[in-house]
């Protein structure tokens, strides 16, 4: 009988595993940008972390805890990683995108949040400028997560179509 109990157990752990590894990870992350007519200034933070992703570029943002919407958690998030209280209002949801990395799978929540001359907090964060007539050769130079590399590249092309309309 106590082989069955632990049998069970060494079942219910292994499928715990297994869960947690294809269970999506819900993710939410603000885009701090600066918009000018030849292109974006993005404002990342770099990972650190041991493993793969250290050293990738990436937005302030985190998970979706629970009885927490998107955009509060893109509120708390970046308050926690960059400092200053943001008013929702200024957030603005982007997109909802999916991604599977070979261990984990997001569902990702993009806001972008246009930064303005009073912002103290870029100075904290790492800037680059992609102008628009460049974009896809500047932003493959970056040293970006996969699932955000897609991302700003559809972040691009949108705000190039509202701003030039190309």
């Amino acid at each position: 009988m106590a082989s069955l109990i632990d049998y069970a157990q060494q079942t219910g752990q292994l499928f715990k595993k297994c869960v947690e590894k294809h269970m999506r990870k819900f993710i939410s992350f603000a885009m701090p940008i600066r918009t000018s007519r030849e292109g974006i200034t993005f404002y990342f933070q770099e990972r650190k972390e041991a493993g793969a992703l250290d050293g990738k570029l990436e937005f302030p943002g985190g998970k979706i805890e629970i009885n927490e919407s998107p955009v509060e958690a893109c509120i708390r998030e970046f308050e926690e990683e960059v400092g200053p209280r943001i008013a929702e209002p200024r957030f603005l949801q982007f997109s909802i995108d999916q991604f599977d990395y070979e261990d984990r799978q997001v569902q990702l929540y993009s806001f972008y949040l246009e930064v303005t001359d009073e912002d103290q907090f870029t100075d904290s964060l790492i800037s680059k400028f992609i102008p628009f007539e460049m974009m896809k050769n500047e932003v493959i130079k970056l040293n970006l997560l996969d699932a955000n590399f897609s991302i700003v590249m559809k972040f691009l092309e949108f705000k190039k179509s509202n701003i030039i309309g190309a």
